[in-house]
C-alpha cells in the first residue's frame, strides 16, 4: 500500500488535496481497487485504478472499460458464469458485479446492486445490452461525480 500511496500522490489532481486528507483516503482507495483483498494490486487492478481515476479519460470510456474489464469469456461462447454474452448481452450477475464496483469506486452504499439491476432491466429479461447499461450508469447522479478521489 505504501507504493500505491506514493503513486497516488503524483496522480493529476492529488496535488490539490490536503496531505493529511490524502493520507486518510489512501487506504480506502487502495481497498477499492484491491478486489481480491490480497494486500497488493495485480496488474489488472492497478490498470483499473489508473483508468478509473484518470479524469482526462471521458467518463463513458471509463464505464465501458469497467464493463469490459472482467470479461474473460471468448466473445462467442455461451455465458453461464455472469459475464457479457458474445452477442453483447450482459447478465444480471455480471451487471450487479459492475454496480458493486461502481458503488465501491464512488463511495456509495453496498447492497443496492440488485435494485439498480432491476431499474436497468425494466423488462425483466435477465440481461441488458452494454449500451443500455452504459446509458443507465451515465444518467445516475451518484455515478456522475467528477472526482471521487
Amino acid at each position: 500500500m505504501n507504493e500505491f500511496g506514493s503513486w497516488y500522490s503524483r496522480f493529476p489532481g492529488a496535488q490539490n488535496l490536503d496531505p493529511r486528507s490524502m493520507q486518510q483516503q489512501i487506504p480506502r482507495i487502495f481497498r477499492t481497487f484491491d478486489r481480491d483483498r490480497s494486500g497488493a494490486l495485480s496488474f489488472e487492478e492497478f490498470l483499473s485504478a489508473v483508468v478509473m481515476m484518470n479524469c482526462s479519460v471521458p467518463r463513458r470510456d471509463r464505464i465501458d472499460f469497467l464493463i469490459r474489464q472482467n470479461n474473460r469469456m471468448p466473445p462467442l461462447q455461451n455465458n453461464d458464469h455472469g459475464h457479457q454474452h458474445g452477442d453483447g448481452r450482459i447478465s444480471a450477475q455480471y451487471g450487479q458485479k459492475v454496480f458493486r464496483r461502481l458503488n465501491d469506486y464512488y463511495g456509495l452504499p453496498a447492497g443496492t446492486e440488485q435494485q439498480r439491476w432491476q431499474q436497468v432491466d425494466r423488462n425483466n429479461r435477465g440481461y441488458v445490452t452494454r449500451e443500455e447499461l452504459m446509458d443507465y450508469v451515465s444518467q445516475q447522479d451518484g455515478y456522475n461525480q467528477r472526482d471521487q478521489f
